[in-house]
Order: structure tokens, then sequence, then C-alpha cells
């Protein structure tokens, strides 16, 4: 934060020396033969010149405008700032993605086991294999296919 302060005044410093500098360059003006007005550095070609010192005073800058740029490159850095630790606060857990896709993983594998085998058991806690009927086995289908849709992102 500091260095931006840094920098708005060494520009602020700079731009006041430039505009100091182009006062001291003698400037030239002349209207040509049809008319329009010409500025330059150089006098105009092919005519004798009359030098004519303006003093003219470059006002110092503003301490109010300097103040309220200051104010709003700060809301500015205050705005990045938290939009920063918004996205942060955001991002999701590399290992909660890992495990959630790792589960999708396994809902899908099964759904296609479902889908592909002839005649499905299932083993129940004491070690005791269940053959699944037609209805049994399309309700267990459907509710994979529910867990997908609810858990998982382009679901099958």
């Amino acid at each position: 934060m500091k260095s931006r302060q840094m920098i708005v005044l060494v520009s602020g410093a700079a731009l006041a020396s430039l505009l100091i500098a182009a006062a001291a360059d003698p400037v030239y003006k002349w209207v040509d033969a049809d008319g329009n007005v010409h500025f330059s550095q150089t006098p105009p070609p092919n005519a004798t010149t009359k030098v004519q010192h303006l003093n003219i005073d470059v006002p110092p800058p503003d301490p109010q405008a300097a103040a309220q740029e200051q104010a709003l490159i700060q809301a500015q850095q205050d705005q990045q700032e938290k939009a920063k630790q918004e996205a942060e606060k955001n991002k999701p857990d590399p290992k909660a993605e890992a495990a959630k896709k790792q589960q999708c993983d396994d809902l899908r594998s099964k759904l296609n086991v479902l889908r592909q085998s002839g005649r499905t058991a299932t083993t129940d806690a004491n070690g005791n294999l269940t053959f699944l009927d037609d209805d049994a086995r399309a309700k267990q289908e459907k509710a994979i296919q529910d867990q997908i849709a609810a858990n998982c992102s382009g679901g099958k």
C-alpha cells in the first residue's frame, strides 16, 4: 500500500516538473493565409517573429484532490483484498472434491453393474446371498440414479 502512495506522489512530482519545463519552452502562434491558427515550438516558416514573454503560473496540486485520489486508491485496494479473501473462502477443499469424485465413480460403477449383469444378488450383514427380482433391481437402479443426480455433476 505504501508503494502505491509513493508512486502517486512521484508521478505527481514528475508531472509538475514537466509542466514547469514545458512552460519554459517558447511557443509560437501564427495565422496562415487561409486563416488557420497554428501553435508550434518552432517559428513559422519565412516570417519574422516578435517575442512576447508570458508568465504562466501553474497552480500547485490541490490537496483535497490528492486526498480524494488516495481514498479512491485505498477503496480499490480494499475491494480487491475483499474479493481475494472471498475467492479463497469459496475455494473447494481438494480432499473433499477427491472423495466426492471417488463416491460418484463408485455409484456409476454400481449402476453399470446393475445394468449389464443378468442376475444380481446382494449380501446381507450375515453373509447371506439374496437374488434381486426385477422390481427390487429397478428400485435399486433408481436409487443409485437419484444419488448420482443429487451428488454428482453430469449424472448419467
